[in-house]
């Protein structure tokens, strides 16, 4: 049996090699932001008295989530029932408007809750987003229902 010459066997390594690098560009977060929920609680709340907890995660390739300025308005939370959106401001989470990718989690306390259709107990769900200072929008999330009661 012929053995096989060193030049093919170099070859043949450093095809082996290259073929088990992956490039790190499919790990590059994109610049639009994401969000997931994670979770919200409590998921039974007395109207006009307890507060609503949402937990998100989120991402954002080029790290330009939030703003310094208080007036800004880039994290929105629509009650699903009435189409009501209450808009909350995320401040800057990059210092010094770098551009680099980021991921975190956040929580959103939304304060009271009323009932809106005169019963003693309604089922409310919200579908949450937030905006970078680009202008892109996020995925939006919609929570499973959270019970109002009087």
């Amino acid at each position: 049996m012929k053995s096989i010459s060193p030049i093919i066997s170099g070859f043949i390594a450093a095809l082996l090699l290259f073929a088990g690098c992956k490039s790190d560009e499919g790990d590059i977060f994109s610049p639009i932001p994401e969000i997931s929920l994670i979770s919200v609680h409590p998921t039974e709340v007395t109207a006009f008295k307890d507060s609503i907890h949402f937990d998100l995660s989120y991402s954002d390739g080029d790290g330009d989530l939030g703003s310094n300025n208080a007036s800004d308005r880039n994290l929105f939370v629509i009650d699903n029932r009435i189409d009501v959106t209450h808009s909350f401001r995320l401040q800057n989470i990059v210092p010094n408007g770098e551009a680099v990718p980021i991921t975190g989690t956040l929580t959103i306390i939304l304060p009271n809750t009323l009932i809106t259709d005169g019963s003693t107990s309604q089922e409310v769900t919200f579908t949450l987003y937030l905006t970078d200072r680009a202008g892109n929008e996020s995925n939006r999330v919609t929570t499973p229902a959270v019970v109002v009661k009087e």
